[in-house]
């Protein structure tokens, strides 16, 4: 008399095993799908916006072409050719401190050098400061020597230190953004990439999902 039993005890009466679970599968997989598809015209709006989000998210970080690692090595190089800039302007304030046109300390160390060199002609006693002078003079000429060679060593192009710069300001920006690493963005990416595909594939579609 108990209305619940009356599936079981009809079911014992020759209902082949193999049908009842196909049914019972059946039932799962029908109730399954009618609940998401209520839950979805339920939350149409809030999903068609949920993945209009996702879509503008996926477009913006794809244009940024992120690769794992990326900020590091950037931070890396960029201190490494800062120094150089400072490295260059130092060098080029040294030369100009050696050849500077008549305030030059090489022009002057060679006129110094003359000098004495006239004047130890007349009084011996001023051999020392002549010796002096002339090895001073040999020495301002070495570095300048010194000097040339290593600003050949290389050189950088300022084009790509301002190229840098913006790169990591544009990392920063959209780290800012998301309040997310750089190696945290490339995981979300692939995580609404993954969601998209199956929204865009049909696996969200009001009326496939009727079907």
């Amino acid at each position: 008399f108990d209305p619940y039993s009356h599936m079981e005890l009809l079911d014992t009466f020759g209902v082949d095993e193999g049908l009842r679970e196909s049914v019972r599968r059946a039932f799962r997989e029908w109730n399954t799908s009618k609940k998401l598809y209520e839950e979805f015209r339920s939350q149409s709006a809030a999903k068609h916006e949920h993945f209009r989000r996702l879509a503008f998210e996926r477009d913006e970080l794809k244009k940024l072409k992120l690769r794992s690692g990326e900020r590091d090595e950037l931070t890396n190089e960029l201190k490494r050719v800062e120094s150089f800039e400072m490295l260059s302007q130092a060098l080029s304030e040294s030369m100009e401190l050696l050849d500077g046109h008549e305030e030059g300390i090489l022009r002057k160390a060679s006129q110094l050098a003359i000098r004495l060199s006239k004047a130890a002609d007349r009084d011996p006693g001023l051999n020392a400061a002549r010796d002096l002078a002339a090895s001073s003079e040999l020495q301002l000429k070495e570095l300048r020597f010194v000097l040339n060679d290593y600003s050949g060593a290389g050189e950088i192009d300022p084009g790509k230190i301002e190229q840098m710069r913006e790169r990591l300001s544009e990392l920063a920006k959209i780290e800012r953004k998301y309040a997310k690493t750089d190696e945290d963005l490339i995981a979300y990416l692939r995580e609404i990439d993954g969601e998209l595909s199956a929204f865009e594939s049909g696996a969200f579609d009001e009326e496939q999902l009727k079907k």
